[in-house]
């Protein structure tokens, strides 16, 4: 998976990761996780989406809540986009750009990561700039 272009947080030498398993992880599967950063709990998600897999962070860009009601559905109905239930609004799996509902051009925070056989090392980079994008 090609790393995205946020840099990565680094304590000491080190950056922060998290692996994530993502052994048998189909086209249109989610699998959740959770990491810390600034001594905040937070969610993120890996979608496999044409063979690649991307990670988010499991929150809307318009409020910070997450995309699921806590049932892990972040997927509309058909599976073939994310979808954030509070708002409806809708992002393509590919991106995280919103191209429908009310953060339209917005995107979910990706989080960049390495597959290293059947895990993903997912560096935990900082909060972006101007975060959270507020309407």
């Amino acid at each position: 998976m090609p790393r995205s272009g946020l840099s990565p947080r680094t304590l000491g030498t080190e950056p922060n990761t998290v692996r994530v398993d993502i052994a048998g992880l189909e086209d249109g599967d989610v699998r959740h996780f959770r990491f810390e950063r600034d001594a905040e709990r937070l969610g993120a998600f890996v979608v496999r989406h044409e063979g690649e897999c991307r990670v988010y962070v499991n929150r809307c860009p318009h409020v910070t809540y997450s995309l699921d009601f806590g049932d892990g559905n972040v997927q509309d109905p058909t599976r073939r986009f994310l979808q954030c239930y509070s708002h409806g609004a809708m992002f393509l799996p590919e991106s995280g750009e919103c191209f429908m509902g009310p953060v339209v051009g917005r995107r979910l925070e990706a989080l960049p990561a390495l597959q290293q056989g059947d895990e993903l090392v997912v560096t935990i980079s900082p909060e972006p700039d101007g975060w959270p994008q507020t309407a």
